[in-house]
């Protein structure tokens, strides 16, 4: 009982971190592109060599909508986190549909890491378009984040399967008692 217990109390814990962390992300982005000083800050921090002077009010609206799409990617790999720790409240092991949520996880963070070397391209070009022909760029970079996310998101992949197959065998272990 005391395990069961503890697992409850980890997973509320957890649930509950997750949508702090889905609030934070979301506000934090807004406030980026609210702000067009602290836009053009993070911009060259994620654009380095390409000057941004002269960038327009429509290609920083542009950048905030491009940039919407890995936001929202992670919004929903959030939610599938929120409710995959929401199914161990009651504190079972093996709750149905746990390793179906992990396994949608795993699949979010790749397509994460994936969006966002798309939306990084784009974003080079988008943000280098005012500079005129010759001095436009297409700046492709993979960094050891993106790695680490698509081996990460893999991994909570297979983790998944696992409690699928964990799942399966409990349920025929209580039927067999």
């Amino acid at each position: 009982m005391a395990s069961s217990e503890a697992l409850s109390r980890t997973a509320k814990w957890m649930s509950r971190a997750t949508l702090v962390t889905l609030a934070a992300i979301v506000a934090a982005y807004a406030g980026l592109w609210l702000d067009p000083g602290m836009a053009q800050q993070a911009l060259h921090e994620m654009l380095p060599g390409i000057s941004l002077e002269g960038v327009t009010e429509t290609q920083l609206w542009l950048g905030a909508a491009l940039g919407l799409a890995p936001v929202s990617i992670l919004a929903v790999a959030l939610r599938e986190l929120y409710l995959f720790f929401t199914l161990y409240r009651r504190g079972d092991a093996f709750p149905d549909g746990a390793g179906e949520r992990l396994r949608r996880v795993g699949s979010w963070l790749i397509a994460l890491a994936v969006t966002a070397f798309i939306v990084r391209c784009a974003a080079s070009v988008l943000f280098s378009w005012h500079l005129g022909d010759g001095n436009r760029q297409l700046a492709i970079s993979i960094s050891s984040s993106d790695v680490i996310l698509l081996l990460f998101g893999g991994l909570v992949r297979m983790i998944g399967r696992i409690l699928l197959e964990a799942g399966r065998v409990a349920e025929e272990n209580r039927q067999f008692v």
